[in-house]
């Protein structure tokens, strides 16, 4: 089950980010993308297959940022508990962070 804590609790200031949106209801969209992306990714691989595509890219961006994050959040908390999220986000970390190879090694 996932903690949810209200925006004071997370960041010591006032619940409202400014926009009329609580935070619960930013939450809740975090949450609804995460589950979109879950169930979208397979369990090994990339999104299109074997190799990494844009699309790829694109949600390993948003994932690290959540999972690499040091502080337990409700959406780190969700993603922690999705398998082929962490997966995806762990290979897309390891192949951004690989060595490059030279053109002419190609």
């Amino acid at each position: 089950m996932l903690t949810l804590y209200s925006y004071s609790e997370l960041f010591g200031v006032a619940d409202n980010n400014g926009y009329g949106l609580k935070v619960f209801a930013l939450l809740a969209r975090g949450l609804a993308d995460l589950r979109v992306l879950a169930d979208l990714l397979p369990a090994e691989g990339y999104f299109h297959g074997p190799k990494p595509t844009t699309i790829d890219c694109g949600i390993y961006g948003f994932i690290a940022n959540i999972w690499f994050y040091d502080i337990e959040t409700p959406l780190k908390q969700f993603v922690s508990a999705q398998q082929n999220l962490v997966g995806h986000c762990e290979a897309m970390h390891a192949a951004v962070n690989a060595v490059p190879v030279a053109v002419e090694d190609r």
